[in-house]
């Protein structure tokens, strides 16, 4: 009898160690991706600046739009997705798994939503005191000017950039890549 307890806790140390291992390895994984969203990041800026192009890029809100549009999906689909393949080849958890409906049904998600946006108001309002405080002591914050493209095409450039590629990269990298394994 004694030696099935010593069997169970040897299984379940087993199993929690490997576990363990496969957390840290995702996690390495998902750091070397993060850190290979800023080197091309940095890189990019690097050469803008090397070859005299940043003040081009500051002023020309299409050539801007579209630059940040190319080097989003570099920098963050191709390292996310690189770092899903390298962690399914590591541990026996798939990456990428296939995202069905939520469980729990329309009443639950409705309700998840309405959670959502107030917590996102409860944050305003913490940020709001924090700018406001900020103000007291005598520091303002700012944030640099953002050129929006004129016209149609600068409205479906704005819309492509601001909504599809930063929604579909986010889903991609985060819910896609990382959250799935972990």
């Amino acid at each position: 009898m004694p030696r099935s307890g010593v069997t169970d806790d040897f299984e379940a140390y087993s199993r929690a160690r490997f576990q363990k291992r496969q957390i840290r390895t995702v996690g390495s994984c998902l750091g070397l991706a993060i850190i290979c969203y800023v080197i091309v990041s940095t890189v990019f800026s690097a050469l803008l600046v090397l070859f005299g192009k940043f003040n081009a890029y500051a002023t020309d809100s299409v050539l801007q739009f579209s630059l940040d549009i190319i080097v989003t999906l570099i920098a963050i689909l191709l390292p996310f997705k690189l770092m899903g393949v390298l962690i399914e080849k590591r541990t026996a958890i798939p990456a990428s798994a296939p995202i069905g409906a939520p469980e729990g049904g329309f009443l639950l998600s409705l309700s998840a939503v309405f959670f959502g946006l107030g917590l996102c108001m409860v944050g305003n309002i913490i940020t709001g005191y924090i700018v406001s405080f900020s103000k007291i002591i005598g520091h303002e914050f700012t944030s640099p000017d953002l050129n929006f493209p004129s016209g149609f095409s600068g409205f479906i450039l704005s819309l492509v950039r601001i909504a599809l590629i930063a929604a579909l990269c986010e889903e991609i990298a985060f819910r896609g890549t990382a959250l799935q394994p972990l």
